[in-house]
């Protein structure tokens, strides 16, 4: 088995964010979860409900990517959420510095954007902090409701102890959805957005996840692996899961590439 690659050269892109007031974060979820999915293919964004950033204060903000139109399509999100961003920047870059930036690395060389090591995926002049931190996640095939919305928002600031709880809500739609669900292994094709629940306490993340549950249904991102998820095969593959495990039959009958959620 081999693979070609067709290259592509990569231009310049925009990276952006806009930041609202948590007294704005329900309206801004409710604006965003409509316009994302069916923004054009040259914008890609993500929501982020963090409860305790650095300055203390619960926040919310969108932070996306633009190969053209950057100012357009900030404009576009700010109409469809009715409310105006306290803060919003955007600045065209290089594709190699947006991706930094886009990893969280703006400033840093290549080198620098990895932990400090000699382990597999270190550099010795990496610089950049290891975190520590579970995840769960949910495939989002319909906008939430307003109770959902309300019930997620109160669940991330809930109690004394509410460090380093996030929401991430990154767009699908697009060229994602133009595949059919039984064309490739993923089968998530028609879902709107992926929601990823991070935080460093477990007890949190059950509950979050169990509470958005009804109504977000059983499906899971692969790429977030759960290994407290029950029902994991079909929440990750869907109806592709038979055709899967006949390939994985064929084609490693002897479980070589194993793990504890590999396909059967």
């Amino acid at each position: 088995m081999s693979f070609t690659f067709r290259t592509h050269e990569a231009g310049d892109a925009t990276p952006f964010t806009l930041r609202w007031p948590w007294a704005r974060a329900a309206q801004v979820v409710r604006g965003w979860q409509r316009w994302a999915p069916s923004a054009p293919d040259e914008v890609w964004t993500s929501l982020q409900l963090n409860s305790r950033p650095a300055d203390g204060t619960p926040s919310v903000e969108v932070t996306g990517l633009a190969l053209a139109d950057a100012e357009r399509h900030m404009d576009g999100l700010t109409a469809a959420t009715g409310a105006e961003p306290i803060t919003s920047s955007g600045r065209s870059r290089p594709y190699m510095d947006a991706m930094l930036f886009m990893a969280g690395c703006a400033g840093r060389t290549v080198e620098q954007c990895h932990g400090q090591g000699s382990l597999p995926g270190q550099r010795p002049g990496g610089s950049f902090p290891r975190t520590d931190y579970a995840g769960k996640s949910h495939l989002a095939y319909r906008p939430l409701p307003d109770p959902a919305i309300d019930a997620l928002l109160a669940r991330l600031v809930q109690g004394n102890d509410v460090a380093d709880r996030s929401v991430l809500m990154d767009a699908m739609g697009g060229a994602i959805g133009r595949v059919g669900p039984g064309d490739t292994a993923f089968p998530h094709r028609r879902a709107l957005f992926c929601v990823q629940y991070l935080a460093p306490d477990a007890a949190w993340l059950r509950s979050a996840h169990e509470a958005m549950e009804p109504y977000l249904g059983g499906n899971a991102y692969v790429n977030y692996i759960d290994r407290e998820l029950t029902g994991w095969a079909r929440a990750y593959y869907g109806p592709n899961l038979e055709r899967l495990a006949k390939v994985k039959a064929a084609h490693d009958p002897g479980r070589l590439f194993t793990f504890p959620q590999a396909i059967a």
